[in-house]
């Protein structure tokens, strides 16, 4: 291989401690300089051809005066050109030091070269025995479809140690780390980002990395493509305060956002792209709009619900209640159905908005403080599950009289979190199990209703998700745990038929500005939505778990 060892500088010696001894030098009237540089070899190498360049423009003959005997030169003697000294060797291994058979060395020697008119020029040479790593990488080639970033992973499968660096990048991308060394079976993962400052909006580009090492496999190329819709700078927006829940309805393209500091419920028009800010005076813990998108009803941190006209944006009705709100359900026969926040067994709660009558549910051995109440659309039926408890449960209400049936459906199986579909047709579980909705049976089942397949996401548990008819899609976004969302910055879109990946979009990192520092935070989607065509995903997001703080923003995306 041919190698270039471009020397810094060079240091006239006082002639001291050197191998050649001071009388020589002296007798001789020779100079002594050493280079300040050092040429590293590995046993990957053998045959090895380079070029020292001095820092003055020499032009003489040379020979080899020093080496260490695993060096063997090709030939001893040869000429420097305008300070350029060529030099050919072997690697002679069997010569080379095994003071610890078990251990990768790393062994240093002098080289030294008599050049005519000049004197001794010496530099030294390190020889590192680091086994017979071997490079993987965990993919072929890496797509940005956004403009978020994308990760990969080097990892070293043999045994040895793996220098590894990566040259080459072009420079509209920005890695995270671009040098490393890797023990056997230990990996780096690498953060690829795009610069846009180098990137014209709308420009399509294509480039490689190349990933040098002393692999036994040799270097690897990783082609870099970036589609155009990934250099348009993200749409994001910020969010004021901090969101507690969040609800958009499809047929009117109607989002509602509640948040606390400050305590508000923004209302946001997907179709005319306006929001307006509406203050409350309680602090907001969950929201429901109504399947006409007309009304939604509000739920606070104290017992009190409000009645919102979503067309009028005005509260127009206060309820209290008897507890504090945990979800919250606005059915389309002018009743809500509350589930609250503590106190362990509790009763189901039934609130008639015409009357403003609470009525509590009969069957205290059914709801449990925490329980997610989600509506099934078109039909008089609500579904739950108890997130404190194990198994959680698929319950199953009859709502068609307005208050909720005191019997159940029940079935002894774990969901965690969960979305219905807009048929009505399939519950998908927070594990990213798919089951089919069944039938209101009032009935005890000790098995879980029938299964039409499995999300494969990126973690176990999904933490976000929406569904998007038109194009056949639902849209993910998944974590390590259910009580703990903010992991990941992938959403994943799956088809709605076979449920097979269709692809992933990446959400876009955010930069804070903090005592005069910015810093660059990554973000994870907490709730997704789709609007009615499949042509736009708004993802409503915060900073990553990790961080330990809020910063909300809502990023908007085109998926078509």
């Amino acid at each position: 291989m041919k190698r270039i060892l471009y020397i810094s500088g060079f240091l006239i010696l006082i002639i001291s401690g050197i191998s050649c001894s001071d009388d020589f030098l002296q007798e001789n009237n020779i100079n002594l300089y050493e280079l300040q540089d050092t040429l590293f070899l590995t046993n990957s190498q053998s045959a090895v051809e380079i070029s020292v360049q001095l820092p003055a423009t020499i032009n003489s003959a040379f020979t080899i005066f020093m080496q260490p005997k695993w060096l063997s030169f090709n030939s001893m003697h040869g000429i420097v050109s305008g300070g350029n000294a060529p030099l050919s060797f072997n690697i002679v291994k069997e010569n080379v030091p095994d003071w610890y058979p078990s251990q990768y060395m790393t062994h240093y020697a002098t080289i030294m070269l008599d050049i005519e008119n000049t004197g001794l020029v010496s530099f030294i040479v390190a020889y590192s025995d680091l086994g017979f790593p071997r490079l993987q990488c965990s993919v072929s080639a890496i797509n940005f479809e956004s403009s978020g970033a994308q990760t990969f992973m080097l990892s070293n499968t043999s045994e040895g140690i793996l220098n590894w660096k990566i040259t080459n990048a072009p420079d509209w991308l920005i890695l995270s780390s671009a040098s490393g060394t890797l023990s056997s079976g230990s990996s780096d993962t690498i953060s690829a980002s795009l610069n846009m400052d180098n990137i014209e909006h709308g420009q399509e580009l294509t480039g490689a990395i190349l990933i040098e090492s002393n692999s036994t496999s040799g270097d690897l190329s990783i082609t870099v493509s970036v589609a155009a819709m990934a250099t348009v700078p993200p749409e994001v927006s910020l969010i004021n305060g901090v969101v507690t829940d969040a609800e958009y309805n499809h047929a009117s393209g109607v989002m509602a956002i509640c948040t606390r500091s400050p305590n508000s419920m923004i209302v946001f028009n997907t179709v005319a792209n306006e929001s307006v800010t509406i203050p409350l005076a309680m602090t907001p813990n969950c929201v429901s709009i109504s399947e006409d998108g007309k009304k939604a009803v509000i739920g606070y941190s104290v017992s009190s619900i409000s009645y919102f006209d979503v067309e009028t944006l005005s509260i127009t009705e206060e309820f209290a209640v008897d507890c504090v709100p945990f979800d919250i359900v606005l059915s389309d026969n002018n009743w809500c159905y509350i589930t609250p926040t503590e106190d362990q067994w509790v009763y189901f709660r039934n609130l008639n908005l015409t009357t403003g009558e609470l009525i509590l549910g009969k069957n205290r051995s059914t709801v449990y403080e925490r329980t997610i109440i989600r509506k099934i659309p078109g039909k008089p039926y609500l579904v739950g599950s108890r997130l404190g408890l194990s198994p959680t449960g698929i319950l199953i209400f009859d709502v068609t009289k307005g208050k909720a049936s005191d019997t159940i459906s029940y079935y002894h199986e774990s969901v965690e979190n969960f979305w219905i579909s807009m048929d009505g047709a399939k519950m998908y579980s927070g594990s990213g199990t798919v089951y089919s909705v069944p039938a209101y049976d009032t009935e005890y089942h000790t098995s879980s209703p029938p299964v039409f397949g499995q999300l494969d996401t990126e973690y176990n548990c999904v933490s976000a998700f929406d569904e998007c008819p038109a194009i056949t899609s639902v849209f993910v976004t998944s974590s390590l745990f259910h009580f703990q969302p903010g992991y990941s910055s992938l959403i994943e879109q799956f088809s709605t038929s076979n449920l097979n990946k269709i692809k992933a979009f990446t959400v876009s990192p955010v930069s804070l500005s903090e005592n005069g520092i910015t810093t660059e935070y990554g973000t994870s989607a907490r709730f997704i939505f789709v609007n009615n065509e499949g042509t736009r995903l708004y993802a409503i997001k915060n900073l990553k778990q990790n961080y330990n703080k809020d910063h909300w923003t809502m990023e908007t995306m085109k998926i078509q």
